[in-house]
């Protein structure tokens, strides 16, 4: 199982931290930018994309997401609750607001899993 975690500059705290837990999953950690390219949707893709980027650059994250795939399933973490109401018109699956420590954020990433899991949205 592959998921994979856009994040900006801030966020690249969590890129140390939740590398060291121990996941069920392979992560994969791309800047937010990368969105745009092709490379994290190869060999099947991933089975969660997280986004961890504040403002306009996890909205926009979040838009990218969705356009390439209807069925993935999306968190977005962003620093400002203002973004709730887009984050269900995009749609995403869990919208949350720093701050979110690694040992949550890696939580919320095994419960997804575990729901998508079960529902068979994992291929």
């Amino acid at each position: 199982m592959k998921v994979v975690l856009f994040y900006d500059k801030e966020a690249e705290r969590y890129l140390q931290c939740i590398g060291e837990l121990e996941m069920d999953c392979q992560l994969s950690f791309r800047p937010w930018e990368k969105v745009y390219e092709n490379e994290w949707l190869e060999d099947g893709g991933p089975i969660l994309a997280a986004v961890v980027a504040n403002g306009a650059a996890g909205m926009n994250c979040c838009h990218e997401i969705r356009k390439r795939s209807r069925e993935l399933p999306i968190l977005w973490v962003s620093d400002q609750e203002g973004f709730l109401a887009e984050s269900r018109r995009i749609p995403v699956q869990e919208f949350w607001t720093q701050p979110v420590s690694c040992r949550l954020l890696k939580r919320i990433i095994q419960c997804m899993l575990a729901k998508y899991k079960k529902s068979g949205l994992s291929g």
